[in-house]
């Protein structure tokens, strides 16, 4: 029943963890040693939501009121009053809009504003414009003193409102202010929280996932190997002290080392991308095929490469999971359609076609997910994080059975050998 950070690398287990404890939390015998209240599994991705619903149904069953499964862009959506908004992700180029600097600044403003009197009466998404328009024009600092210059200035060149609710660098910005307007109706049933890949969530969403407050603990699951943006916590210190777990004065860490998902091959090939400390995982599935290298001499033949070998996998993995990863997948589009398939969801991510069903995903909405086998494309154009390539690192791990890396440009120097 206690709070705690499960930090593990691809494949140890920790979505399984998150479902089942989902499972147990909401199970009446566990209700005896808790009292009722919501649990809710919060994921990186849309895609995510989708892909562990089908599991949590399975063990809880699809009516249990007590049971909430979103994505953080989801609940950032809800909480700025916006609507869903399916293309939205939060990822970030600029720390100041996702970092926790920038929280007195929203903290003081929104104070400011609620004792001028300027909210009553509102909905959420007009408070939520108030708030935000009050905050590029008239910006508050906590106690009265002075605002920094530099701060002063970024905060009066944001962009109007109309422009901001449309931003994905700014929902979280628009998500707490939302919060601190009004917390959602399920908020004082909420129980026990557990978040996935939480190595990925930004400062300034700790600060409003930490205002849920669930009565009962957190449980907190990622790998910090898989950041994928420079702006995101390097240790899970600052997420205990955040959300007020910390056990003398520490982080309630567990570390999981034995992996359950890749083969061997797999994980010794990904992990030549960590320091050599961090390749510690144990993989149960010891034995497997070898990753398969496939470069293209012509850049305009990339795609449809790509597509071959998925096409390959499919013949190969009869009746498994085919996924496409890629840093931009548009240009994959174009040879899946001249090879008779055909898009099934509106995002262009779930293809059929005269072999079966594959997947095309970028490497954020990859992430959680996994597959029988899995093409990487292109892997010199993922982005870095801090000289370390987290966003290849998680790609390159979504394959259970068998992996192949498609390239024109040179494979990361790690990679070559």
């Amino acid at each position: 029943m206690d709070s705690v950070i499960f930090q593990g690398h691809p494949g140890t287990g920790k979505t399984i963890i998150a479902v089942h404890r989902l499972a147990f939390l909401t199970n009446p015998d566990a209700r005896e040693r808790m009292s009722d209240g919501l649990v809710m599994l919060i994921g990186p991705t849309r895609e995510y939501s989708q892909h562990v619903t089908p599991a949590v149904n399975s063990l809880v069953g699809e009516a249990d009121d007590n049971v909430l499964v979103s994505s953080l862009p989801a609940l950032l959506d809800e909480l700025s009053g916006l609507g869903d908004d399916p293309r939205a992700d939060t990822r970030s180029d600029d720390p100041r809009v996702v970092g926790d600097e920038i929280v007195p600044y929203l903290s003081a403003t929104f104070t400011d504003v609620k004792r001028k009197g300027l909210l009553t009466a509102l909905d959420r998404q007009t408070a939520v414009r108030v708030l935000y328009e009050h905050l590029r024009t008239d910006p508050a600092f906590p106690g009265g003193t002075a605002m920094e210059a530099s701060w002063y200035h970024f905060l009066r060149a944001l962009p109007s409102f109309e422009e901001a609710r449309s931003s994905p660098n700014l929902r979280a910005l628009l998500a707490y202010l939302g919060m601190r307007f009004r917390k959602p109706v399920w908020f004082a049933d909420l129980a026990h929280v557990i978040v996935d890949e939480g190595q990925d969530v930004h400062p300034l969403e700790w600060e409003i996932l930490g205002r849920l407050g669930p009565s009962q603990g957190w449980t907190i699951l990622g790998d910090l190997n898989q950041r994928r943006a420079d702006s995101t916590f390097r240790s899970w210190k600052r997420v205990a002290s955040i959300l007020a777990i910390e056990d003398d004065g520490r982080a309630p860490v567990e570390f999981l080392e034995r992996g359950y998902r890749s083969t061997g091959p797999i994980m010794a090939f990904a992990n030549r991308l960590l320091p050599r400390t961090d390749r510690t995982i144990n993989s149960l599935q010891a034995q497997g095929v070898e990753p398969k290298r496939v470069r293209v001499q012509q850049r305009d033949k990339l795609a449809s490469s790509a597509v071959e070998e998925a096409i390959a996998l499919l013949s190969r993995l009869s009746g498994g999971s085919v996924a496409i990863i890629a840093a931009t997948t548009s240009p994959i589009a174009a040879p899946l359609r001249r090879a008779g398939w055909s898009a099934q969801t509106e995002g262009g991510q779930l293809w059929t076609g005269p072999d079966g069903t594959v997947r095309l995903l970028s490497h954020d909405q990859a992430r959680g997910l996994e597959f029988d086998g899995a093409v990487v494309v292109e892997p010199a154009d993922f982005p870095q994080t801090e000289g370390r390539l987290g966003s290849l690192y998680t790609s390159l791990t979504r394959a259970n059975k068998e992996l192949v890396v498609v390239n024109h440009r040179a494979l990361p120097e790690q990679l070559r050998n």
